[in-house]
């Protein structure tokens, strides 16, 4: 084809550059840790006593707010009884069982969250 000015059109010959994208890393074989420490944490402290643990998270922002509400529950057979513990976070409020405790902020929500488990946890969840 010819140009108005005379010229011919010109095509591009120079390659289009393709971008490097990162990839999410798939674990490939062997275990990951946090499939492990379940177990681990059952038979390091319990001995002959089973636990059974089943956990939620759920975190968003929603208008520049952070929330967070976690689950965990624990099923203990000891010498064939079961007892049944529940632990809920939900945003500022904390849920052992047997009351709810309300925090100033989400950090220090957190923090009792965590160290109540942990209580329990190097107690056998007998008193806590």
């Amino acid at each position: 084809m010819v140009n108005r000015r005379g010229g011919d059109h010109k095509r591009n010959t120079k390659q289009k550059r393709k971008r490097t994208r990162k990839r999410k890393v798939s674990q490939k074989g062997g275990f990951c840790a946090p499939c492990l420490m379940g177990p681990i944490f059952a038979g390091a402290g319990l001995g002959a006593s089973g636990i059974m643990m089943s956990s939620r998270i759920n975190k968003s922002i929603k208008k520049g707010k952070q929330s967070i509400k976690r689950q965990e529950k624990y099923e203990i057979n000891e010498n064939g009884r079961k007892y049944k513990r529940e632990f809920k976070q939900n945003d500022k409020r904390v849920y052992d069982g047997k009351k709810m405790s309300k925090y100033d902020n989400l950090k220090e929500a957190s923090n009792a969250y965590n160290s109540l488990i942990k209580k329990c946890k190097a107690k056998g969840f007998q008193k806590c």
